[in-house]
């Protein structure tokens, strides 16, 4: 069975976007068409061209997609810039035990606080906690 170049090639770019590998269409290919290994090496060749343009136009768009949600996010508000969650956090460390019903909101609206501050605490054996301050560098 004899077909046209740009047939061949597209049946190579179907079988590349399905994840083939060279030793399989190679096979299925010089069979099928009738090629000659050094024609298939070409087609190959111009095949795969054809599909890493078409991988790198796919992941442009893909990228310039997310960026777009992520900007419309930010500037819509619905992600928090870093102060915005401070003071989120420090509203919740703020509530009294009896406004809250939860002590565990508090410690842990405190804990997030610490590890943005990167201050962390160690629990050594005996239950003391101590405080492990960030170095700060000397101007």
């Amino acid at each position: 069975m004899k077909a046209d170049k740009e047939k061949i090639i597209a049946e190579m770019l179907s079988e590349l976007a399905k994840g083939s590998k060279y030793s399989y269409v190679l096979s299925v290919n010089v069979s099928k068409w009738q090629l000659q290994e050094r024609t298939f090496v070409r087609y190959w060749n111009v095949a795969k061209a054809k599909h890493s343009e078409r991988v790198e136009v796919a992941s442009a768009i893909s990228d310039k997609a997310y960026i777009e949600t992520f900007v419309k996010a930010v500037v819509e508000g619905a992600i928090k810039s870093q102060i915005e969650r401070r003071e989120i956090l420090s509203r919740i460390a703020d509530l009294s035990i009896d406004e809250s019903k939860n002590i565990n909101h508090i410690i842990k609206a405190i804990g997030e606080l610490n590890k943005m501050d990167l201050i962390f605490a160690e629990k050594s054996g005996d239950d003391d906690i101590e405080l492990i301050l960030p170095e700060i560098p000397q101007i």
